[in-house]
């Protein structure tokens, strides 16, 4: 049979010219034929190695550690699998790590950018896993791929539900137990990331009529309240510069995410340079200061107002 002449017939990576590109550093190319493929390109097609390569794109991107091309990649294509191996089975990440050559400033934000997205990658993971019902899976996972619980604390980007969020609507204590044994921490009130309806476990819980789960959630959250005589320890220094009013102009708030804010308005910000604008400021103070609403968290703030982001900051300034 004659060997394959018509592009067509190549692998879309290939016929498009998009590895040649960046295989051989050739970026303003990769780009348009990122942007303008000879034939349309999908996630599919990036994560999988065309026959007879040793490398796909994404690893010749970390081979010449080009942040701006792994960006734009992601961007156009947010499903590329960060963790696809070479034929040697080696991932993007530490592609890029073995061949760092000293370091430098490009290299390590290229370095940390792949880190981040490759653990919001796992994320995502785990909370399938969790939302099907994976258990073996989903411990294996966290046991091989570990996330720092200030992850595990949280709702993934562009998703509604965290990982305890699902393992509350399936409602098995033993799962809970376990999760609790690796992450001591875990957060058991975290919200999901609803903007009509915000939940809490708890509430998921109820909904799905666990009524065993919702007594051991209640359970270990009174073991996790602090006692009355360290309370006084979560209290930090009120902050300095959330009393010095600034302009908003340029400023992103943490709440509203604008930076673009009209003439005149003032925002305040914590010690960490998290801005608030003015409008927004003044509802988080009635809501944060609401004792009906929140009085555990009134309590354990001493009475301040926190920053927005403490709670994934627990070392941010408290006003």
């Amino acid at each position: 049979m004659p060997k394959r002449k018509l592009k067509s017939l190549e692998h879309p990576i290939d016929a498009t010219g998009i590895l040649q590109a960046a295989k051989i550093g050739q970026w303003r190319d990769f780009n348009k034929h990122l942007c303008k493929p000879s034939i349309p390109l999908t996630a599919d097609d990036f994560n999988e190695l065309p026959p007879g390569r040793t490398y796909g794109v994404l690893h010749q991107i970390a081979y010449h550690r080009h942040l701006p091309a792994l960006t734009r990649l992601l961007l156009a294509h947010p499903l590329v699998d960060l963790k696809l191996c070479t034929k040697d089975g080696q991932t993007a990440l530490e592609v890029a790590e073995e061949h760092r050559c000293g370091g430098g400033k490009k290299t390590n934000d290229f370095l940390e950018q792949l880190r981040e997205r490759q653990e919001i990658q796992t994320h995502h993971e785990l909370v399938n896993k969790a939302r099907d019902g994976e258990w073996s899976e989903l411990f294996k996972q966290l046991e091989t791929e570990p996330l720092p619980i200030e992850t595990i604390n949280t709702v993934p980007p562009g998703r509604t539900w965290g990982i305890l969020h699902q393992i509350s609507y399936w409602g098995d204590v033993n799962v809970l137990n376990r999760l609790l044994t690796a992450f001591p921490d875990l957060d058991l009130e975290v919200d999901t990331d609803e903007e009509a309806a915000v939940q809490e476990p708890t509430d998921i819980a109820i909904g799905r009529g666990h009524t065993d789960f919702v007594t051991a959630l209640h359970a270990k959250l009174e073991q996790q309240k602090p006692s009355s005589a360290s309370l006084s320890s979560l209290v930090t220094a009120p902050s300095s510069a959330m009393k010095i009013p600034v302009s908003a102009a340029g400023k992103l708030c943490t709440i509203c995410f604008v930076d673009e804010h009209k003439d005149g308005l003032v925002a305040v910000s914590c010690d960490n340079d998290h801005y608030m604008c003015e409008e927004c400021f003044s509802g988080w103070v009635e809501s944060e200061s609401d004792i009906d609403a929140n009085p555990q968290r009134i309590i354990l703030n001493g009475g301040r107002i926190t920053c927005p982001c403490k709670k994934k900051h627990p070392r941010d300034a408290i006003a």
